[in-house]
């Protein structure tokens, strides 16, 4: 599928377009009317086999609009709502209570210029109908990047801050919970502290509770007055840093020579496959390339000369040890495995979503029980620490623990 606008006589239309595996044009759908000009944002497959549309309208009532296809594109639904005259449609994405939950901004207006935005964050039902609008921000430039739902029925939003008292460019993510109330929020400080160019485009939940991000950080030295690098970074469960990186095509030397990472997935190796845009300038050659990259669960490209430490002496290195914590979901007693006698010695913890370390245990045979009937339900993150001598190294294993 492929999502855009076509301009017809100076107006905008969203358009939709179906192809086959050959790259085939199977259909296509042109939606909107010539009184309110129209372009689609965002396009997402819906699981009934349809598509949800996110865009933006010319008029003066209705700034955006939401339309819902059947596999055919044909209209199921749509939604038109009122809004500022700068209203900005972002990114949608599917609920699993069959409705949908998007981002837009929306700028305030000074004398005669755009002046503020703000990031606003709107739940609508499987119809179309608002459950609920949140607004986030500073009194400055914010932006919005991408949200999706977490597995705990909650949010992750990813996106851009300019902080009032710095009036630095930073990335921005937000974690809500299911009726859209702020569990934590989180700016991300550039290393430079450079003032532009710094936000997230992409945001989601990896299965082990992890956040990634994934965009563009601005970044300069000695050598150059200012480029823009992509950037990925993994959070806790409750928005902390474990790894912060950025990256770059190592033989593109033009001063002003851009990257920016539109997207990132997981791999089954543990690692991500990257994709992005690299806007080329002089001595380089091109155009806007596509480009795209592999990482390990460490950030790393190079893996041969990448590192991340915590403390001064101890590498973490996660690995995927053959570790069983059962029942799971619980009531109250889990056991916990571990069949590798050489990681028979270590801690299971527990932690909360808001990443409170909610109990510690210190695990010295195969077989260990663990009363958590006390905590409170919910769905919670185990973490199993070993630390061996030769290499010196801590090794761990994380997965999420349910208890009913």
């Amino acid at each position: 599928m492929f999502g855009g606008k076509a301009t017809t006589s100076g107006d905008n239309f969203p358009v939709l377009f179906r192809f086959n595996g050959l790259g085939d044009t199977l259909w296509t759908r042109q939606y909107g009317d010539t009184l309110n000009f129209q372009t689609g944002r965002h396009m997402r497959h819906t699981p009934d086999g349809g598509f949800i549309l996110l865009g933006e309208s010319s008029s003066t009532t209705a700034r955006y609009w939401v339309i819902k296809t059947d596999s055919l594109g044909n209209i199921e639904w749509q939604q038109f709502y009122a809004g500022p005259q700068l209203d900005t449609p972002n990114h949608i994405a599917i609920c699993d209570d069959g409705g949908y939950i998007f981002t837009r901004i929306t700028r305030s207006l000074g004398p005669g210029v755009p002046t503020t935005t703000n990031i606003l964050i709107t739940k609508i039902d499987s119809l179309g109908n608002i459950e609920f609008t949140k607004v986030f921000g500073e009194s400055d430039y914010d932006g919005a990047g991408s949200i999706e739902q977490t597995i705990d029925g909650g949010y992750i939003f990813g996106g851009v801050l300019r902080s009032d008292l710095d009036a630095i460019y930073k990335p921005y993510a937000i974690r809500l919970d299911s009726i859209g109330d702020t569990i934590w929020t989180r700016t991300y400080t550039p290393p430079t502290g450079n003032s532009s160019g710094n936000g997230f485009r992409t945001i989601f939940e990896l299965p082990d509770g992890n956040f990634i991000g994934a965009g563009q950080e601005f970044f300069t030295d000695s050598t150059t007055f200012g480029r823009r690098d992509g950037l990925i970074i993994k959070l806790k469960p409750n928005g902390d840093t474990l790894w912060h990186k950025t990256y770059r095509i190592p033989f593109m030397n033009g001063l002003s020579t851009d990257f920016e990472i539109k997207d990132v997935r997981p791999t089954s190796d543990g690692g991500f496959i990257c994709g992005g845009v690299v806007y080329t300038a002089l001595p380089d050659t091109g155009n806007q390339d596509m480009w795209i990259f592999k990482i390990d669960s460490n950030g790393c490209v190079d893996t041969s000369n990448c590192w991340v430490s915590v403390g001064i002496t101890q590498e973490v290195t996660h690995i995927k040890e053959s570790l069983l914590v059962y029942p799971n979901p619980t009531s109250g007693i889990v056991t916990i495995e571990i069949p590798n006698p050489q990681i028979y010695s270590g801690v299971f913890q527990i932690i909360d979503l808001t990443g409170k370390e909610v109990l510690s245990k210190t695990i010295n045979s195969n077989s260990t029980q663990l009363d958590v009937g006390w905590l409170p339900k919910g769905i919670y993150f185990y973490r199993y620490l070993t630390y061996e001598q030769t290499p010196k190294q801590v090794r761990g294993y994380s997965g999420k623990l349910v208890i009913q």
